[in-house]
């Protein structure tokens, strides 16, 4: 056994002594030259030298020249708390930041939805008014209805927002809930995209609310259509899905069990990589 490794080995030995002796926990910085150091969480340093002499091809001896600062050192206790602190106010400013990012999304994105809807109520009652007998009139007639069922959407998605919102949830049929918005979904994705759903042959009874679940659909649909600008495909498809205890990242919130699972995917070029994290932020598209 090398000097060196003699001299490690004590020093661990004298380490583990020196904490059961003096109370002291945590080991803070281990140095192959003869040097340990502790500190616990008041900011008391301990400081053992171990100096090895070398006699007669082995180790003879250990001088210990310990030196418990019991003076006290505190400089470095409110020296970590002032970098805490600091660390907590830094993190609490990036936070209000990615706050104000996500109200500049919302203000942006409502302002941008709300003006389309009201260039298509404008213009199709325009139509009407100019000729009520008109054999379009009808169909006028619906796009103001529909167009005025997407306001209805934003002002449920700004309310969820603001968390003010009572959510209505009611025992529905999930497939027959998902193919009424199919209409609606193929007209907002436009004609370039192909809309296909493949539902499961069960029924399928859940809970929820039926007006965040379109809204869900929708956001979706048009993420998938602005991530295909040549055109692609989207694939809606339900199932059952039974889910293990140990694959639930919640198992307190979600039990084992048969659970209804919805899926939409699209032929699009995927996600950028630094953008995962934010596409389950508000009204981030």
């Amino acid at each position: 056994m090398s000097l060196k490794t003699r001299i490690l080995l004590t020093l661990i030995v004298v380490s583990i002594l020196a904490a059961i002796s003096t109370g002291i926990a945590l080991i803070f910085l281990v140095q192959l030259h003869g040097q340990v150091t502790f500190t616990d969480n008041r900011g008391s340093i301990l400081t053992v030298f171990a100096v090895a002499v070398y006699l007669l091809g082995g180790l003879l001896t250990l001088g210990l020249l310990a030196a418990l600062l019991n003076k006290r050192v505190i400089i470095p206790a409110v020296e970590r708390e002032a970098l805490e602190s600091e660390r907590e106010m830094l993190t609490e400013e990036l936070r209000q930041s990615q706050k104000m990012e996500a109200v500049g999304r919302l203000a942006g994105s409502i302002a941008h939805d709300f003006n389309n809807l009201l260039t298509i109520i404008d213009g199709y009652s325009s139509l009407i008014i100019a000729d009520p007998t008109a054999e379009e009139t009808g169909q006028n007639a619906r796009e103001v209805v529909e167009a005025a069922r997407k306001a209805s959407f934003i002002t449920r998605k700004l309310l969820s927002f603001s968390h003010k919102e009572q959510t209505e949830l009611v025992v529905l049929d999930l497939n027959t809930t998902l193919a009424d918005t199919d209409k609606m979904l193929s007209r907002l994705i436009g004609e370039k995209v192909q809309l296909l759903t493949r539902f499961t042959s069960e029924t399928i009874h859940v809970k929820a609310d039926p007006i965040q679940l379109g809204q869900i659909l929708m956001n979706l649909a048009v993420n998938a259509r602005d991530a295909m600008p040549n055109g692609g495909r989207i694939t809606i498809r339900t199932e059952c899905q039974q889910i293990d205890h140990g694959e639930c990242r919640k198992p307190d919130e979600f039990p084992e069990g048969t659970y209804a699972m919805i899926s939409v995917k699209d032929t699009g070029q995927g996600i950028d990589p630094e953008k995962i994290d934010q596409i389950f932020e508000p009204f981030f598209t």
